[in-house]
């Protein structure tokens, strides 16, 4: 043996771990003991051979590679013993300077126990995510330090079913899942992590909105508790979309108040007129009997006056209540609108003449449109009725219908009292609890209004109003063009 084999001998003693030493060119010119029995060759055997010769043939390319790349870092290959058998090995490699010759000094780890127990952590990681994906609810857990700093973050992946995101969109990121939440919410959502770390005993619990990949808002609650390790805070919990039960919630708080409206109007506004049939007809009984005829004329307009009130409301109301329970049907016609308007002036003729209202009409060149004609008629004679309420005596009051591309605008103007800008935005609202009386004492219920707005959705269209105080008010609908 050659004092070189010798020293390179005394040099492998000392090394701890499997190692081989090559030339430059990549053959082996030594092996330490451990290399010797980890693999099973002799130093006969191995010295001269190509230090491929320990790699499994399908890594044997990156292997050379490596070499003459001077590679230096970590990697993983298939390693080949003298019988056959393979394991997984983990080669690093380094070129030193020894006794005026560059060798490259080769460290072979077998990693079989540790690929072993990555390969088992793998599959539970694989369970773990088939089971939590089989769960509608998003499983989250995320460590927060001391300073705030997030970590160790996991989230399944029905958080894109929760989003509506493509699978695999978003994966484990803390900051990216915010980035979903509503700016306006993300404020108090950290609030809320901070005060469950501040009393880990309590539950984590906090209801917020999201805008999804479809740019639809949903609303979504999280609920979790927080463990303290060390001056961590690690929050577990779940997330869950329920869009579904808010709208249920304001589906109902919705029903209540039209409940209430309409026990309202049926304790109060569809008896007064009923009060008042029975006290004027009690005053033309008596005046009859004493034989008078003075006021006669007076009381039995009056009559005439809450009839027409009291079947308007009534109709107003048989007609919402309709179409609260999907009673309703649209049927679209073709419309002959001067004999509409002439049997909606002929309706209210007799108002006009008891108020002096001056009424104008301008039809700016409109025969005919399609549409549901029983309800346009009801939008037009409701904006109408209001009209005539609010004038005061001798004022005009406007109807103009005009037609375009976009389909047929109708306005109904007058010089009345108008409303009060705060009152505008809730006029076609069933929970809008503003009402007032006409110029004469007139009563109202707003619930025309609704219909009106339910009547104009039907058709697709728009309604509105403009108003000024003392200056009077206009309210407009569009029905499109079909």
């Amino acid at each position: 043996m050659s004092n070189k084999s010798i020293n390179y001998k005394q040099l492998l003693a000392d090394i701890s771990f499997e190692a081989l030493f090559l030339s430059q060119k990549g053959i082996c010119i030594a092996q330490n003991e451990t290399a010797k029995q980890m693999f099973g060759y002799s130093d006969e055997e191995a010295i001269g051979q190509p230090g491929t010769n320990w790699i499994h043939p399908m890594d044997r390319e990156l292997v050379g590679k490596k070499m003459q790349e001077n590679y230096a870092s970590p990697y993983e290959v298939l390693a080949l013993k003298k019988d056959g058998s393979t394991f997984s090995c983990e080669i690093q490699a380094k070129s030193v300077d020894f006794e005026g010759e560059k060798i490259r000094v080769t460290a072979l780890r077998d990693i079989s126990t540790r690929k072993t127990i990555e390969k088992e952590l793998y599959d539970k990681i694989v369970e773990l995510d088939i089971v939590t994906a089989s769960i509608p609810n998003t499983i989250w857990k995320v460590k927060v330090g001391a300073e705030g700093q997030v970590s160790d973050v996991y989230i399944s992946d029905s958080v894109n079913d929760l989003l509506n995101l493509p699978p695999g969109t978003l994966k484990n990121d803390w900051d990216k899942y915010f980035s979903y939440v509503l700016p306006g919410e993300v404020e108090e959502m950290n609030m809320k992590i901070q005060e469950a770390i501040r009393n880990p005993e309590k539950i984590y619990s906090h209801t917020y909105r999201v805008k999804k990949g479809n740019g639809e808002i949903a609303w979504v609650s999280s609920a979790g508790r927080v463990r303290i390790v060390d001056n961590d805070a690690i929050l577990y919990g779940f997330t869950y979309d329920i869009s579904e039960l808010k709208e249920n919630e304001r589906a109902l708080t919705e029903l209540n108040k039209t409940k209430d409206k309409l026990f309202s109007i049926i304790s109060h506004d569809l008896k007064n007129p009923f009060t008042a049939f029975m006290g004027f007809s009690e005053l033309m009984l008596r005046q009859i009997e004493a034989g008078k005829t003075d006021n006669l004329k007076k009381y039995a307009e009056a009559i005439l006056l809450g009839a027409r009130q009291g079947a308007e409301l009534l109709s107003n109301l048989l007609d919402w209540s309709r179409t609260q329970r999907k009673k309703v049907t649209y049927n679209p016609e073709m419309i002959d609108l001067q004999s509409m308007i002439k049997a909606l002036i002929n309706y209210f003729e007799h108002s006009f003449l008891n108020k002096e209202v001056n009424f104008e009409y301008v039809n700016d060149g409109v025969d005919s449109f399609i549409g549901d004609r029983m309800m346009i008629e009801t939008i037009i004679r409701n904006l109408l009725s209001n009209a005539i309420k609010f004038s005061k005596r001798t004022g005009k009051i406007h109807l103009h219908v005009k037609g375009d591309n976009k389909g047929v605008l109708f306005s109904i103007k007058d010089e009345g009292i108008g409303i009060a800008k705060e009152h505008q935005s809730k006029l076609f609202e069933i929970n809008n609890t503003y009402t007032t009386q006409g110029t004469e004492n007139e009563k109202g219920t707003g619930l025309g209004l609704v219909l009106c707005k339910e009547f104009v959705d039907f058709h697709n269209g728009k309604i509105g109003v403009r108003s000024e105080e003392n200056k009077g008010s206009e309210f407009w609908f569009l029905i499109p063009k079909k």
